[in-house]
């Protein structure tokens, strides 16, 4: 067999695997989404095993992205950890367990999907929702040169996903290795037999998945776009807040609303005038995300937590910030002692399977 006949011989090959793999990937998707088989159940705990089932009287689940998940910090050094150990410390032993649901990169249409997916599954009697900054990343501070905000062609303003870039047959890839363990299992041995980098190419399917939403942003200088895109974004906002919050009530699950803390920009940053501009924006754009979740918690007679106001009195500082918005060890342990100052009381009035001995 000549060299050219061998090559196309490989090919061919490769071409039916692909085609194989294509037919019995869409199968088995098929029959997963169908039959429901395609997820785990119930939301996941980093650092800890967890049930369906609660293990202690009171169940918590921390909702967020890499704030909430401890970015930069051990499982043992988050805000959820050291929440479920004071609320024990004063409800009693083993009254409360706090599972860290946070998931890097989420925004918060990601996470209203992920509580209607998955809050009937796992008895769960609080939510606590963090979030705030990843919704409204892309006007976090830049300066004049690089500023940036999201505004398509035909100045309306609209949000454009990873999935609403995507070709065709990238979509149909990246659906069947969400799906299907056979094409997923074929696709390793095609890219293996091309010799490349297996890591970079989960790498490649992560960023491009839907399920972290990363918004395509353009360049714009006037505020009166900004403004635009605010209002559009604050809508979105308003309306993934009160759809979880739905899912919840419908469980009979109490929400939580935390208002994050304020970032950490430093006194460098507040002296460079090249980022004057996007600092006074941005500010106005958390007021905006703040006012929001304050008036949720009214509207529904939610518990309110507000970080921003009372990491300001306790003197936030940079010990407390491994950058602008992930905290250290120090800066976490300071959100549980608030979260739990104010949660304590709550839980011991309206929470009836706390027996008497253990409230004591």
């Amino acid at each position: 067999m000549s060299k050219t006949g061998l090559i196309n011989f490989i090919r061919n090959i490769l071409i039916g695997l692909l085609i194989t793999a294509l037919f019995f990937g869409a199968l088995e998707s098929f029959f997963r989404i169908r039959l429901k088989l395609n997820r785990e159940k119930g939301f996941y705990s980093r650092g800890k095993t967890y049930s369906l089932k609660k293990t202690s009287p009171i169940r918590i689940v921390t909702i967020g992205a890499s704030t909430t998940y401890g970015s930069g910090v051990g499982a043992n050094q988050t805000f959820s950890f050291y929440l479920e150990k004071l609320l024990n410390d004063t409800l009693g032993k083993n009254t409360v367990e706090v599972l860290n649901s946070g998931v890097c990169g989420l925004c918060t249409e990601g996470q209203r999907d992920l509580i209607e997916a998955r809050i009937g599954d796992q008895e769960v009697d609080y939510i606590m929702l963090v979030t705030l900054y990843n919704h409204f990343s892309c006007f976090f501070p830049t300066d004049s040169k690089t500023a940036k905000i999201i505004q398509d062609v035909n100045n309306r303003v609209k949000v454009i996903y990873h999935w609403d870039k995507m070709p065709f047959t990238q979509r149909i890839n990246v659906f069947l290795m969400l799906h299907s363990h056979f094409y997923e299992w074929l696709r390793e041995k095609i890219e293996l037999i091309n010799k490349r980098d297996l890591d970079a190419y989960y790498k490649k399917l992560s960023d491009e998945s839907p399920h972290t939403l990363v918004p395509v942003t353009y360049k714009t200088e006037s505020d009166e776009e900004k403004d635009k895109v605010l209002d559009s974004f604050v809508k979105r906002f308003n309306t993934a807040l009160e759809d979880m919050i739905t899912a919840a009530g419908n469980h009979n699950v109490k929400v939580i609303m935390v208002i994050p803390w304020y970032p950490y920009f430093g006194e460098a940053l507040y002296k460079n005038p090249d980022y004057k501009q996007s600092l006074e924006y941005f500010r106005k754009v958390f007021d905006r995300g703040a006012e929001s979740e304050r008036a949720m918690a009214e509207k529904y007679g939610l518990i309110l937590i507000d970080m921003e106001k009372e990491f300001d009195k306790a003197g936030a500082s940079s010990e407390m910030f491994l950058d602008s918005i992930h905290l250290t060890p120090k800066g976490h342990l300071l959100f549980a002692e608030i979260a739990a100052r104010q949660l304590a009381p709550y839980i011991k009035t309206n929470n009836k399977n706390i027996s008497e001995e253990q409230a004591k």
